[in-house]
Parts: structure tokens; sequence; C-alpha cells
């Protein structure tokens, strides 16, 4: 036991050193692909990769059209954030699965990762858990027993992030790097600054007119100007402890999950081979020079 944690807390140290963008598998030594990572070669994946990718964008695209005025009011919601972060990263996912990457300048066992990649790495590490955050506090939290589910509200809160994650993991089979959690806080803590500046800005919630006194908030349970220490505790709290589990929970899956790595295993393995074989023609001709020399001198 005390040695499986001893390997368990090495494997954590050496991938919280490792790069945001490591393609070398901090533990196990191997290579990832890179470029076969965001563009699978098996033709049912590209199609998949396409279907979610649509869905997508109709689910963003279809809301901001039918979205009841004041239109100004849209990016208020922490849903509709982590809806426009997830249909982003799919819409990326989708451009690299068309276009004709390649590793860059490649020599042997190193690779050159395109800005693009880059891009759709990070956006689906934030895209993931936005739209994972977004799902659980609205089903534990805003929701209420009863209240009628739209299909904006259902496609917000479950289809989308069903559609990054099996778009993400189980087509692309993306690894996610531990500095990659920095993107996820880094955008959270973004629209909990937003809900700051609209309390102070006094720009209301021209949705909720009951007369309450907390009208004014995005969201009942999300009040900076009248509830104000339980908007700080939930702030907190999604901040240190929700955003970080569920990136910590994904991050484990990814690493469960099949990924497409170099086969440098087998350049090795061939290498070896050839010098092997070498090395025995070498001593083949040394053994037959000292047999040839050896009939000399009998003669």
């Amino acid at each position: 036991d005390d040695v499986e944690t001893t390997k368990c807390c090495g494997s954590c140290v050496l991938e919280v050193r490792a790069s945001m963008f490591e393609l070398r598998d901090p533990n196990g030594g191997k290579t990832i692909d890179v470029i076969r990572m965001f563009r699978p070669d098996v033709l049912w994946k590209k199609l998949l990769k396409f279907v979610c990718s649509a869905w997508g964008v109709e689910i963003l695209l279809q809301n901001l059209i039918e979205y009841k005025s004041p239109r100004a009011f849209w990016p208020a919601f922490l849903s509709h954030w982590a809806v426009a972060a997830g249909v982003l990263y799919l819409f990326l996912s989708a451009v690299c699965a068309l276009l004709p990457l390649n590793h860059g300048t490649q020599q042997k066992k190193t690779q050159v990762t395109p800005f693009l990649i880059k891009a759709t790495w990070l956006a689906f590490s934030i895209g993931a858990v936005a739209e994972f955050a977004a799902t659980v506090l609205f089903w534990a939290l805003d929701y209420t027993p009863g209240q009628n589910v739209s299909y904006f509200t259902f496609t917000h809160h479950g289809v989308v992030l069903v559609l990054i994650l099996l778009d993400g993991l189980v087509i692309n089979g993306i690894v996610l790097r531990l500095r990659q959690m920095i993107g996820s806080v880094v955008f959270i803590l973004s629209y909990l600054v937003w809900t700051i500046v609209h309390a102070l800005a006094g720009i209301g919630n021209p949705f909720r007119n009951s007369g309450v006194d907390d009208d004014d908030a995005i969201y009942p349970v999300f009040s900076w100007n009248h509830k104000f220490v339980n908007t700080l505790i939930i702030a907190l709290g999604i901040v240190f402890v929700l955003v970080p589990c569920l990136f910590l929970l994904l991050w484990t899956i990814s690493r469960t999950l099949p990924t497409p790595y170099l086969a440098e295993n087998n350049e090795e393995a061939d290498d070896n081979d050839d010098h092997e074989t070498e090395n025995n023609l070498h001593v083949d001709r040394n053994t037959a020079i000292d047999e040839t020399e050896d009939v000399d001198e009998v003669v």
C-alpha cells in the first residue's frame, strides 16, 4: 500500500510539473500523436464529430434567434457562457478534422503542436468544465421540482455537455493536463466578476418582476446586493471546490480512455534490431577472416 501511495504521489508531482500542452506522458514516457488525437483517421469518428458540432451550433444559433427580448441580456447567464464555450470547442474540433494539419517541423520523436490544436485543446478543458459546472449548479440550486423544462433548458444543461464529452473524450481521446485547470478557473472567475459588476451597476433582471427585494439578481440564490454572505460562500465553493473537483474527474477519465500515441517504441525496437544485425555481420566477418588466416598458416 505504501508503495502504491508513493507511486501515486510521484505521478501527481510529475503531472503538475508537465506543461499545459505536454505531449510526453509524464508517467509512462509515451508521446501523444497530437494530430491523430484531433484528426481521427476512422470514418465513423469523423462523421460523429461533425454531427456533434452541427448539433451544438444549431442549439446555440436557435437559442440566439428565439431568445426573448432584450437580447442584450442573453450573455448575463452562466449557462449561456458555458454553451458558447462548449460550442466553440465543438466548432474548432470539426475544423481540425477538416484542415490538412501536420506536426510542423518534425524530427524523430519530436512534434510541434500547431496553434489551432492548442486552442482546441484548451477550449475543450474550459468548455467541458464550464458546461459541467453550469449543469450541476442549475439542477442543484436553480431548478425547482415541477418547473417546466423547455428544449433549451434541457439542451443547455445536459445535451451540450454530452456532446462535448463524446467528441473530446470518446472520439478524440483528449488527455487533459492539470495546468489546463487554470483556464477553467479563470473562465469561472470572469463570470463571477461579471455578476459583481452587474450587481454594482444596478442593471437588474428584466425577466424577474415579482416585487421581492432580490429581483435585480441574475439568479435568485446568487444576489450580491441582498444575500452577500450566502453568495460569497457559493462563489468560493464554485471556484475552490466545484471547478477543481469537476476538472479532476474529467482529468481522471481522460487518462483511462484510449489515446493515440506515436509508435516510437516500435521504432526503437527496429533500431535495436538493425544495430544487432550490424554487430552480428561484423562478428561473422571477423570470424571468416580468422578462419582464412588459420588455413593459410596450415598450408
